[in-house]
């Protein structure tokens, strides 16, 4: 598994224990980097890195509108369900911004 990959899951199952939101989850894992990492095998900078880009409303807002724009009507869907709480959704909301971002 790769390391967004890793900590991406890792992210929803927080969300999941602690009953928040996905983008909460995202950022508590910046809270305690070395834990993270020691129970991820990701290093401690990418799991700090990876907190910061914890997505947002109007990001997942904004990929929405590019996928109808491009009739991607499967991540509509994925979209419209981040944004009304779906957890699982929303890890696949940030997992393709983030892989917008890499490109």
């Amino acid at each position: 598994m790769t390391k967004m990959n890793t900590m991406t899951t890792y992210a929803r199952q927080t969300a999941t224990d602690n009953d928040v939101d996905y983008s909460t989850a995202v950022r508590m894992m910046g809270d305690e980097p070395g834990e993270v990492a020691r129970e991820t095998g990701v290093d401690a900078a990418s799991v700090s890195e990876f907190s910061a880009t914890a997505p947002t409303e109007d990001q997942i807002d904004a990929l929405r509108t590019e996928a109808a724009a491009h009739g991607d009507t499967a991540q509509v869907r994925l979209c419209d369900a981040a944004l009304s709480g779906d957890r699982g959704a929303a890890e696949l909301c940030h997992r393709a911004l983030l892989a917008a971002s890499a490109q």
